[in-house]
């Protein structure tokens, strides 16, 4: 087992199955909302 194996829930292996590409890259998307949680 390499250092670098994570052990994780069948649950969570289904779903971070749906976000990745059959090559096992993940897909994500990651947006900067900062600005929108300042006070006027």
């Amino acid at each position: 087992m390499s250092k670098y194996m994570v052990k994780m829930t069948k649950a969570k292996k289904e779903k971070m199955d749906k976000l990745s590409t059959s090559a096992g890259i993940i897909n994500a998307l990651a947006i900067d909302q900062r600005g929108a949680l300042k006070k006027k």
